[in-house]
């Protein structure tokens, strides 16, 4: 069989290299050719279907979902993710400025710098660990690397992975005034998108929760574009989209025919600009590296102006999964899936 067929059909799936004797490791990608560091912050193509930088230039998002890359890992590991992804062509990281379950000592930093000066209470925030997060921020841009910021993850189910809880006690003056906080903290680092919610789409009399947030960022911050993370399998346009900061749709689902439900947002009147923010993540789900391809391919064959991969235990640093805990995110950071999500580009 030619060899540039082996190499299409194995991409998509249709063929397993093993059967082919050949090895993945052969085909590892490294890329040669410098990258124009996009000039931030992004913004929407005049047709409204795809990101374009400040200079008019597209920006297709191959996107990789740290979520614990504030809280968990030191400085040193901060910057040596940061390079490996960098070196591999993601330009997008979905990133939790607060983290409630998944990391070493939750919702504290590795060095026990904590976001609130009184626990939960969403009117207290901790300068250091806001000055903290922001460094991040600034290490992502140097490397022309976008942030995908989530400010108060609500958490799967509304329960103890995230701040629904927390939210809720404080009340919608407490939580708009968090989201004030956040926005003029942030709004001057120009790699940003927000993604407000997290993992659950609240009863209709809570939504606040959400709206409370992303109305008080844009009451500080009218440059950075917004999206929201609902429960899975949930519209975020369907939900959201008459809201005056709702910019960006997404879909979120574990369907093994992904690319219907991308269709179906490509196909929505009237049209969102949409990309995949979740589905199955290398090393979760019984997940497959043909199943994990496809679910890149896929979305952007439907419409999609990129895409979020995610890995197991990369995404939590090794601390503490949903299905798992502990493992070498070190070695996982060249993991079969990270090596195909190179070829996006």
């Amino acid at each position: 069989m030619n060899a540039k067929v082996i190499l299409a059909l194995a991409w998509v799936g249709l063929l397993d290299f093993d059967t082919q004797g050949a090895k993945p490791e052969s085909l590892e990608v490294t890329h040669t050719t410098p990258r124009t560091t996009p000039a931030f912050p992004l913004k929407l193509s005049a047709d409204r279907r795809y990101l374009i930088d400040q200079n008019n230039q597209p920006f297709l998002v191959i996107g990789d979902s740290p979520w614990s890359l504030i809280v968990e890992p030191t400085p040193a590991q901060v910057d040596l993710y940061l390079d490996n992804r960098a070196a591999k062509g993601f330009n997008l990281l979905l990133v939790n400025l607060l983290e409630h379950k998944f990391c070493t000592q939750p919702p504290k930093l590795r060095d026990g710098t904590a976001p609130f000066t009184i626990n939960g209470d969403f009117a207290t925030p901790n300068e250091s660990y806001f000055r903290y997060a922001e460094e991040i921020a600034r290490k992502a841009s140097e490397r022309g690397i976008a942030l995908l910021l989530c400010p108060a993850y609500l958490g799967y189910g509304g329960g103890d992975e995230g701040f629904f809880t927390e939210l809720s006690h404080c009340g919608p003056d407490k939580v708009r005034a968090y989201g004030r906080y956040v926005g003029k903290r942030f709004r001057n680092h120009p790699n940003l998108i927000w993604v407000v919610g997290g993992d659950f789409t609240p009863p209709p009399d809570q939504r606040w929760t959400v709206e409370q947030v992303a109305a008080g960022i844009r009451e500080e911050d009218t440059v950075h574009l917004m999206t929201v993370h609902c429960g899975p399998g949930d519209s975020a346009a369907t939900l959201y989209g008459g809201r005056p900061w709702f910019q960006l749709n997404n879909v979120y689902h574990y369907r093994e025919d992904l690319y219907a439900a991308c269709l179906e947002q490509d196909a929505r009147l009237p049209r969102w600009p949409y990309f995949l923010i979740e589905t199955a993540y290398e090393g979760e789900h019984k997940s497959t590296p043909d199943r994990i391809r496809r679910q890149a391919y896929w979305p952007l064959l439907s419409g999609a102006f990129g895409i979020l991969y995610g890995n197991s235990p990369v995404w939590h640093f090794g601390s503490r999964g949903v299905y798992d805990r502990g493992g070498d995110w070190v070695a996982a950071l060249n993991s079969r899936g990270a090596q195909d999500m190179a070829r996006l580009d």
